[in-house]
């Protein structure tokens, strides 16, 4: 698989290059697919609005901030967070997620309450909290 992976971060660098960052997007996609690290759904993200495929982006932006904030990585869960809602000012999943990784980087965070949110159609299926919000929630 390291082999692979190794491969096609190549191959996405020279797309890249060549300025084709809807093939670039669709390398990382198949990164993402091999190796878990949130970093290849948000580079998939940054090639997908390069592409002009916003939808995409921000859809890659999220789950990238999901995958963060799920490994403590508040800090990089924010980044995601924030270039998403530069696409999608509005999005409540994205809202959700970014006041979620704020204040756990703000101190009120206590190391028990882990940030798990599962992404079905852009809504918040369940939270660490237990509670359930659509994509309707304020």
């Amino acid at each position: 698989m390291g082999r692979r992976v190794a491969e096609l971060k190549q191959r996405a660098a020279e797309e890249r290059r060549r300025g084709h960052h809807q093939r670039e997007a669709e390398l990382y996609d198949a990164i993402a697919q091999l190796d878990g690290d949130p970093i290849w759904k948000h580079r998939a993200g940054e090639a997908w609005r390069d592409a002009g495929a916003l939808r995409e982006a921000r859809r890659r932006f999220t789950v990238a901030a999901q995958g963060f904030a799920e490994a403590q990585q508040h800090g990089k869960a924010v980044v995601a967070c924030r270039m998403a809602l530069d696409l999608a000012p509005n999005e409540p999943l994205t809202r959700f997620i970014l006041e979620r990784s704020e204040r756990a980087l703000g101190g009120d965070h206590d190391g028990d309450d882990e940030i798990e949110i599962e992404i079905d159609d852009d809504e918040i299926v369940e939270s660490s909290e237990g509670d359930a919000r659509g994509a309707g929630a304020t």
